[in-house]
């Protein structure tokens, strides 16, 4: 009896334990991820760092989940899941959890990912709320925790790394440069040379207290080694309590010097790029090339600054916009000629869907916002970054996106993996940071609850391993006394051939447009089709086809044949013999002139025989009377059949549209297509 007695109070006193565990981790309040450092810190005096103090309140953050039993194992992503996760195309790997990591941290932040050269084993480094860790990848099913550097306490942290060829050594040095928040943490350096079996931290930097984030300039971002002979790699550190945006010399890796600064406003986030073209003459006389920061600069817009003497730099312009809310971060599109533009609060103040600006930087003095892409939640975009004509962002609650960026000023979305199932809200939970660089294909993701996330897109293929060709002969200097200059100079650069970019497979056709079209004469409505120009339907923007007054009925249905069909061929669709078909997508950018009750959309339907036989009709969602795009299908999405190379010949593949809506007045509505598209991945 006594002993029964004991047992239930052991229970008892557990339980309560539990309880008051999960209160621990539930009451912390997660901030916006730009929120001010806190102790008497010296700011630009130009910008409040956070101009609302009140929107960042996250008194609500969920405690760090455990692993559910569905994340024990890789799983596919299949009928728009992939476990737990909701999902398209892109497949679950493995999950590390907070309470994996040393001090069972509260929350995690930014990360970046590193392939080591001398064994090409893969890291990903994320910053958590006591510290970094690093975190051995290389089998992305079966991660291991390599090491863990303590910091102090925060929930900002930022990490980029710089490797370097070690001549002396005969071997390549990297070390991780991570910034934060937390009051005295400095920029701690983090040597990753004693790899794959522990890291160490080689040194802090104290020359700013706090920080917000950070950027290497010329480099490259899957090897992290310097790719620019004429520029050696910049650390370029934003939102430091000195203020502005300071510039530091990487010439000795681990005892760093700043070399200059911008101080004309807050800096939050930066991205550098070196303008070889037309553009250098608009930086100051004499920068030809001419290194360039796009600086995001929070209330204040983007900033262009001319860095290439980082003793006197050049602002060259600012952009603002409408619905600014607070201009976080960018990355430049595969072309130079644009950047893809995050800001952090538009959704909230302004009742967003996720929006992300292309940037027009053709005129580095008068840059344009040429495009708005609105997602489909409300979740904020955070960070992004490019790959060939594929865009990566991080998207808060909804995870993360993959958007097809081939035409920067019409993005589409690809993919998603939802990292965060509960809500797809304008809150700061969820996916923070995402690196899609790794040799390997394999994506990384940081997790603010959940920690580091590893997943793969179904369309991914392995970037071709690096290797050295030529040995390098110079490297970095690792003594106590630098000497950096202002002036641009050659860098201690291995050649690596072929120069890895980690672009996916190039599995796809890319977006083709059809030459021919044609109504369907029998058993479709009225028999109109796209009768008004329907050619305007084969490229983009250059007016529209529009089917006036589509059917005869008021059936919502695709196959009723009182609706009008009309069909659009000729893709010209060419595939490398031997190429198995993994997905059709089906790309319209439609509008309809009014909406009323009868939910107007499009169906589309595909064909393998000339037009003899059809797919099960796919539809969109409801038009509007604004155009926008609407994709059907998807890189892995075969419409339910196998599909032959000869199947997609002019001859057989045809796509055929039809015009649906319902209730009083439907057989009335005008459906407008400006393009229709067709793309085909295959492998």
């Amino acid at each position: 009896m006594v002993n029964k007695s004991g047992n239930n109070v052991r229970k008892l006193l557990s339980l309560i334990g539990a309880m008051i565990a999960v209160l621990a981790l539930a009451l912390p309040a997660q901030a916006s991820e730009y929120n001010p450092p806190e102790e008497n810190l010296r700011y630009t005096p130009t910008i409040e760092i956070n101009p609302d103090a009140n929107h960042h309140d996250h008194s609500n953050l969920d405690a760090p989940p455990p692993l559910s039993a569905l994340e024990l194992a890789a799983i596919s992503c299949s009928g728009g899941f992939a476990g737990e996760y909701p999902c398209q195309g892109i497949d679950f790997m493995s999950r590390v959890p907070l309470s994996s990591f040393t001090g069972n941290p509260l929350s995690a932040s930014n990360l970046w990912g590193y392939v080591d050269l001398d064994d090409n084993r893969e890291y990903a480094i994320i910053g958590l709320r006591n510290g970094t860790g690093v975190v051995d990848v290389t089998d992305p099913v079966n991660p291991v925790i390599v090491g863990h550097i303590t910091g102090v306490s925060s929930q900002w942290r930022e990490v980029k790394v710089y490797q370097f060829w070690n001549a002396s050594a005969s071997r390549w040095d990297a070390y991780a440069y991570v910034t934060t928040e937390g009051a005295g943490g400095g920029i701690q350096i983090i040597d990753l040379t004693q790899l794959p079996t522990s890291v160490s931290l080689a040194t802090t930097w104290t020359g700013v207290s706090t920080s917000h984030t950070d950027q290497i300039s010329n480099i490259d971002f899957t090897t992290n080694v310097a790719n620019n002979p004429s520029f050696p790699p910049i650390l370029y550190i934003s939102g430091a309590n000195t203020g502005g945006l300071r510039f530091v010399s990487l010439a000795n890796p681990t005892s760093l010097t700043e070399i200059g600064f911008w101080t004309g406003t807050y800096s939050h986030d930066t991205y550098p790029h070196v303008f070889m073209d037309a553009r250098a003459n608009q930086c100051a006389p004499g920068h030809n090339p001419c290194e360039v920061v796009f600086s995001f600069a929070g209330t204040p817009g983007l900033k262009i600054i001319d860095v290439t003497n980082k003793s006197a730099p050049v602002t060259l312009s600012t952009l603002t916009y409408s619905q600014l809310g607070y201009v976080h971060s960018g990355w430049i599109s595969s072309d130079g000629n644009y950047i893809f533009l995050h800001d952090e609060l538009d959704e909230q103040n302004f009742g967003l869907n996720s929006t992300i600006r292309t940037i027009n930087i053709t005129s580095l003095t008068a840059p344009t916002v040429s495009n708005i892409y609105t997602g489909p939640t409300t979740a904020i975009d955070h960070n992004g970054y490019t790959i060939g004509n594929k865009f990566y962002f991080s998207n808060y609650t909804r995870g993360i996106g993959v958007l097809d960026v081939t035409d920067p000023n019409a993005p589409v979305q690809l993919s998603f993996f939802d990292t965060y199932p509960t809500t797809n809200g304008a809150t700061f939970n969820g996916a923070w940071g995402v690196y899609p660089y790794l040799p390997s294909g394999n994506i990384l993701i940081s997790d603010i609850q959940r920690g580091l996330i590893v997943v793969r897109e179904q369309s991914a293929a392995p970037t071709p391993t690096p290797t050295i060709t030529n040995t390098p002969t110079n490297t970095p200097t690792l003594s106590n006394t630098p000497t950096p200059t202002n002036t641009p100079t050659p860098t201690n650069t291995a050649t690596i051939t072929p120069t890895p970019t980690n672009t996916p497979s190039a599995g796809n056709t890319g977006w083709l447009s059809p030459s021919t079209d044609a109504p369907q004469t029998s058993s479709a409505g009225d028999n109109n089709g796209y009768q008004t120009t329907p050619s305007n339907a084969h490229v983009d923007g250059s007016g529209v086809a529009q089917d006036v007054n589509s059917g005869t009925n008021n059936s919502s249905s695709c196959t009723s044949n009182g609706k009008d069909k009309h069909r659009f061929y000729d893709y010209n669709i060419s595939l490398p013999g031997g190429a198995t078909v993994t997905g059709i997508e089906v790309r319209l950018d439609a509008f309809v002139d009014s909406v009323g009750s009868n939910a107007p959309k499009i169906c589309v339907q595909l064909s393998w025989d000339g037009g003899i036989t059809w797919t099960t009709a796919k539809q969109t969602t409801t038009l509007t009377t604004s155009e926008a795009t609407y994709v059907l299908g998807s890189t892995v999405d075969t419409w339910g059949r196998t599909w032959t190379l000869t199947n997609l010949s002019n001859t057989n593949f045809r796509v055929r549209v039809i015009d649906v809506a319902s209730s009083s007045g439907a057989s009335s509505r005008d459906f407008s297509l400006d393009w229709i598209t067709v793309r085909v991945s295959f492998q």
